[in-house]
This record gives structure tokens, C-alpha cells and sequence, in this order.
């Protein structure tokens, strides 16, 4: 899995956090290296 998703109840607003588990912060070599190569085009 490569996110995680907690509810949070704030009195009436209701929201929903997301945050990436540690396999998905593995991919973040490969995000950035795809980002570069297309700054590029």
C-alpha cells in the first residue's frame, strides 16, 4: 500500500489526511528522476 488515510472528526467538519507509507517515500527517487527528465521537454 502506498498511502495511508486517517478520518478526522474536528467537532462538525470532517476531513480526511492523507499521507504516503514507507513504500510509497521509496518511489520518491523515481518521482523526482520522472520530474527532471520532464523539466527537460
Amino acid at each position: 500500500m502506498f498511502l495511508k488515510c486517517k478520518m478526522m472528526d474536528w467537532q462538525i467538519e470532517k476531513f480526511i489526511e492523507y499521507s504516503l507509507t514507507e513504500l510509497g517515500l521509496s518511489l520518491k527517487p523515481v518521482i523526482e528522476a520522472m520530474k527532471k527528465w520532464g523539466e527537460k521537454i
